[in-house]
């Protein structure tokens, strides 16, 4: 599993929030894009960024 670094920018390095953003269309994608911002624990955060991506139906983006 993939498990993104912070970014001096405070972006995940090779997770774009930004990206995140435009994605998230339906109340339930903005209400889990915030659980992924609000996340300390890098394993947890990276639970949610896949469970956000297969919500957008984006989740080829995490395969490495």
């Amino acid at each position: 599993m993939f498990h993104p670094k912070t970014a001096p920018s405070g972006e995940e390095a090779g997770i774009s929030f930004s990206t995140l953003k435009k994605l998230a269309i339906t109340d339930e994608q903005k209400n889990i894009l915030k659980r992924i911002e609000q996340e300390t624990i890098p394993s947890v955060r990276d639970a949610w960024i896949d469970y956000f991506l297969k919500h957008t139906g984006h989740s080829e983006c995490r395969e490495v």
